[in-house]
């Protein structure tokens, strides 16, 4: 259960710099077996979610018809005002959202959920064709963004 509060959605690799390392120690570390994510808690007690997503890198649209860019291969949830106490800014790479409540987090069959927020990181092939990368406008390509390709 994530506290009630203001969030971003994102890439975290994009949010945090400093602790990145022990980011991925916690989420691909010997403790977590799964490597699907979870919510995880660093040294200094700053709580987040983070979830890998079914594809890797790429594009994936949110059920609030925000774009997620994803570079690390996850996306997360992190209060803006930890990353603030952290010496680090969100990032204009994710979207802000005011929970009222504590809110639950999940992954299963590729959806990733922050409370009412859904991301769909393995959308049906019926889909593909309508997404673009909303960092490029290139077709997303089976999910994954071919930003650095030529056409």
């Amino acid at each position: 259960m994530m506290p009630k509060g203001k969030y971003i959605i994102s890439d975290l690799c994009y949010c945090i710099d400093d602790e990145w390392d022990q980011v991925c120690d916690l989420l691909f570390g010997k403790s977590n077996g799964n490597h699907a994510g979870g919510e995880f808690v660093l040294d200094n007690g700053v709580k987040f979610a983070l979830y890998s997503t079914a594809w890797g890198d790429g594009c994936y649209k949110g059920s609030d018809g925000f774009n997620y860019g994803v570079d690390a291969g996850v996306i997360g949830c992190i209060k803006v005002d930890d990353l603030y106490k952290m010496g680090e800014s969100p990032s204009s790479l994710g979207n802000i959202h005011e929970f009222a409540e504590d809110f639950e987090t999940s992954y299963e069959d590729g959806v990733i959920k922050f409370g009412h927020i859904t991301i769909d990181t393995d959308p049906s092939m019926e889909d593909e064709d309508e997404e673009t990368c909303a960092m490029c406008g290139h077709s997303t390509f089976s999910v994954a963004c071919h930003c650095d390709e030529e056409e």
